[in-house]
Formats: structure tokens, C-alpha cells, sequence
């Protein structure tokens, strides 16, 4: 679907720098390299403006579309957990290498860690 539209729009974009370089440019007085540069300028900014909303709007799709699916897999495994519960309770990994206390400050109101040990 993308393809297509994204051909489309390259074709229709080079059509109509050939309609603008034929109604506003002197090809027949003007040198050849220079009709080029010209066409090549005119045709990557009407692409942009034809390429822009078309990949903004796919962008949108995968996004929803991404949306969806990471839901409904959340979904699946919340479901999952609840039916089928963990045999052993889950302990926290505790490293006791380092302490660390957080000391708060009320005056500045912020947090600071100082390891102990």
C-alpha cells in the first residue's frame, strides 16, 4: 500500500516540475546543465512536499498499530500470571556489599546517597 502511494506521488511530483520548468524556465535559451540543476531543485522540494504527509500518516499506523499489539501481549501475560500464579514467592536480589542511606535534606529539598562502608 505504501509502495504504491510512494510511487505515485514520485511520478505525479516529477510531472509537475516538468509542467513548472516547461511554464516558468527559458529551457530553449538556457544551457542545458543549468535546465538540470534546475529540475533536480525543483523536483526534490515538490517531493517533499508530496512525501511528507504520506510518511507522516504511516508513522501514525505503525504506531497505533504497535499500540495495539503491545496490549494486547501485556493483556496476555497479566492474564497468564493471574490463572497460573508462581509456585515460590519472588524475593528482591539484595546486594549487601554496599550500603547505602539517602539523607534528605529539608532545607534544600533534595535527596543525596552516601555509601557506608
Amino acid at each position: 500500500m505504501s509502495s504504491i502511494a510512494f510511487i505515485f506521488d514520485t511520478i505525479f511530483s516529477f510531472i509537475i516540475t516538468l509542467i513548472f520548468l516547461y511554464r516558468c524556465g527559458n529551457y530553449r535559451r538556457q544551457h542545458p546543465i543549468t535546465t538540470i540543476a534546475v529540475f533536480i531543485a525543483w523536483f526534490f522540494s515538490v517531493l517533499i512536499v508530496f512525501i511528507l504527509p504520506l510518511d507522516i500518516s504511516l508513522v501514525n499506523q505503525f504506531i497505533s498499530l504497535n499500540f495495539f499489539i503491545i496490549y494486547f501481549i501485556f493483556q496476555a501475560v497479566y492474564r497468564d500470571c493471574q490463572l497460573n500464579p508462581p509456585s515460590a514467592p519472588i524475593k528482591p536480589i539484595i546486594d549487601n556489599s554496599t550500603k547505602v542511606k539517602i539523607l534528605f535534606n529539608a532545607t534544600q529539598k533534595k535527596r543525596r546517597k552516601v555509601f557506608v562502608g
